[in-house]
């Protein structure tokens, strides 16, 4: 166990408690992406499982990677996640009344 005479390393959660950096939460993002892509939304799972979002009938974007269609529409790559889940510094992200 750690005290105060052998502090441990410092951790994500240590940084946020110091104001050091914003809450992050990639469950909070995507529900944002989906929220403002709407009808345009589009979730695959990319590479390794990962949780990539596009955005459909938008033209890709310059070096875009494979995909950049999807059943014949065109898609922008928007984000990638290796989960979906909220996290411990949930912002708790709701779409506006």
């Amino acid at each position: 166990m750690w005290d105060d005479y052998e502090p441990g390393p410092m951790d994500s959660s240590d940084m946020l408690a110091m104001g050091l950096r914003s809450p992050r939460c990639n469950g909070c993002k995507f529900a944002k992406l989906k929220h403002e892509l709407g009808d345009k939304f589009l979730h695959l799972r990319g590479e390794h499982g990962w949780h990539d979002v596009y955005e459909l009938d938008a033209q890709p974007t310059p070096g875009q990677g494979e995909p950049r269609e999807h059943e014949g529409r065109p898609i922008r790559f928007r984000a990638s996640f290796m989960s979906i889940g909220h996290s411990d510094e949930c912002y708790h992200w709701r779409p506006p009344a």
